[in-house]
């Protein structure tokens, strides 16, 4: 698959990855949209010069590819929104992403791709609050 990785600067490679495996608990997604926030650059140049270059995104929107051992509320095929965990491998910048279970939603069909990536930023930080 290819995947868009970010070093300090920020700079953007194209790169070719495996495509995630799920570990227990965990799903990955076709990815269809991924959002973009300002934490995303922002972070990349807080990196070290010497850090190697990483997947920032974690604004999921897509279909269930693969779900891992234990995941039984999602399954191939379902359309899902979901958060990636920030700064590890399996980001949303990518064809396909890397989410836990429990920061994975059920996405209705009468809601887009593009209109649920980017909520994702905004509602859960305001939900927390």
């Amino acid at each position: 698959m290819k995947e868009a990785v970010v070093s300090r600067g920020p700079k953007v490679q194209i790169i070719d990855s495996e495509i995630p495996k799920p570990g227990p608990n965990q799903v990955v997604t076709k990815v269809v949209v991924s959002g973009c926030n300002p934490k995303d650059w922002k972070r990349a140049d807080m990196m070290p010069d010497d850090a190697a270059p990483v997947n920032q995104g974690d604004d999921i929107a897509g279909i269930v590819h693969a779900v891992g051992e234990n995941v039984s509320e999602f399954k191939p095929g379902d359309r899902v929104a979901a958060f990636h965990e920030m700064m590890k491998p399996g980001g949303s910048w990518a064809e396909y992403a890397l989410s836990w279970a429990h920061t994975t939603f059920y996405l209705p069909k009468n809601t887009s791709f593009e209109g649920q990536s980017p909520a994702l930023s905004v509602c859960v930080p305001a939900l927390q609050v």
